[in-house]
């Protein structure tokens, strides 16, 4: 029986895909079939057990439950190609890539339940590139895990932990360089993938940093009222606008109901705002507060006076912004400290800009606190602001990888500086 042309090229093609097949399949064995073995040079390369070439091919391990361990790509017995690990459960551990046997490329490690631990960026066996870093999953958050994929009725793979992020940067041959940021575990807003800044800097072109570093106080969590004996009252309030006003009353109260041999200096109470472990972050209003008042351009104050709660503060603010418009004094939000040699101010200079302002006076008519202001270069937080703002915990400004002045905010509300005005000088004069 003889074939046609064509059946006989059909045949022929087949074949062709069938060897080309078979030829792309790398060579695999387990770990227990091959070993490492130091060439003349002192390197060490991989070699099947009883051969003489380095061993080009795929490593591959199994648990004892039949689960795949590990698959890495080997060439000229060098790690060259993807690698993957994995827990016995399925679970990714880690995976990345090598090129004649360094690293080279992305390399991302995962925790307990799949999410993310860090992912780095490789170049010739150094860090060059993006690397992110992300909070690890706690025991009780993989159990979770595991039991909703359970209800869920899910295998490996179909459901997605979600990752933190923690820590972010660039590095250059090993080394950080420019921006950095670290994040608080806790996001934006409740269930927000978009992280809640923590710390930012910057590193140069050494790895040392330099210029200014910002670390914040974490998310408000809820307002408490703190006694003139230092006692935080068990009542607690929303991190709102209406908890802030119903803390402001409720502080009146107590401080109205206090008999006067247990305050005997007649200390105010005071509203704080606390983090998520009832840390005092600052202090956000006082009972010193007697009215609220309007400052015009002059520094003089207006006749209106408003009593001391946030419905009056508020309509006092609404007053004062008519009065800057009125001005052409252009709206603009609360300036960052800065600790940058050019731009800070001496500690001891006063702000000279003639502004209108809104102020809590007490019963003798003293300034206790400025809670709005209409200067720009002003970094007075407004009332309204104070539960949301982001505020700063420690500043610190760098050189060469040392420090030449620092600015702590205290949970009192005070804050404590110390500047090397000598080191400043220098780098001013640059």
């Amino acid at each position: 029986m003889k074939l046609k042309f064509c059946e006989v090229k059909r045949t022929f093609t087949f074949l062709l895909l069938v060897l080309s097949v078979v030829g792309c399949q790398k060579h695999e064995l387990s770990s227990d079939d091959v070993e490492y073995r130091q060439n003349e040079e002192g390197e060490l390369l991989l070699y099947e057990i009883g051969e003489e070439e380095p061993f080009e091919g795929i490593i591959v391990d199994e648990y004892d439950n039949g689960h795949t361990n590990c698959k890495i790509e080997f060439k000229d017995g060098l790690r060259d190609g993807n690698f993957t690990f994995w827990r016995e459960n399925e679970i990714p551990l880690s995976k990345g890539r090598y090129k004649n046997g360094l690293r080279h490329g992305k390399f991302t490690a995962y925790g307990g339940a799949g999410e993310l631990l860090s992912e780095k960026t490789y170049a010739n066996g150094k860090l060059n590139g993006p690397c992110n870093f992300y909070y690890r999953y706690s025991n009780d958050e993989v159990e979770r895990f595991f039991e909703e994929l359970e209800e869920k009725d899910f295998e490996i793979g179909e459901l997605k932990a979600q990752s933190k992020l923690r820590y972010s940067c660039e590095f250059v041959d090993d080394a950080p360089s420019g921006v950095y940021h670290s994040y608080f575990y806790e996001g934006e807003e409740a269930n927000s993938t978009s992280p809640l800044l923590r710390e930012r800097g910057n590193f140069d072109a050494n790895g040392s940093l330099y210029g200014g570093q910002v670390r914040y106080f974490p998310k408000v969590k809820k307002l408490a009222i703190k006694l003139p004996n230092g006692r935080l009252m068990d009542e607690g309030f929303e991190a709102d606008v209406k908890g802030l006003s119903l803390a402001m009353e409720s502080a009146y109260e107590a401080i109205e109901e206090l008999p006067a041999y247990r305050n005997r200096e007649d200390q105010p109470a005071k509203i704080f705002a606390l983090d998520e472990r009832g840390n005092e972050i600052v202090p956000v209003w006082s009972t010193n507060i007697f009215k609220i008042v309007i400052r015009d351009l002059n520094g003089s104050f207006l006749e209106k006076r408003y009593d001391h709660t946030f419905e009056d503060f508020e309509t006092a603010k609404q007053r004062a912004e008519f009065l800057r418009d009125e001005h052409g004094i252009a709206a603009v939000e609360s300036s960052e400290e800065s600790l940058n040699p050019h731009e800070v101010r001496s500690i001891n200079r006063s702000k000279t800009t003639p502004a209108i302002e809104v102020l809590g006076i007490d019963k003798n008519g003293k300034v206790i606190e400025v809670l709005w202001t209409s200067a720009p270069d002003s970094h007075i937080i407004a009332l309204h602001e104070r539960i949301t703002k982001k505020r700063h915990r420690v500043m610190r400004a760098w050189l060469d990888g040392k420090s030449w002045g620092a600015r702590w905010y205290l949970p009192d509300g005070s804050k404590l500086s110390i500047l090397d005005e000598r080191r400043r000088e220098i780098i001013r004069n640059d």
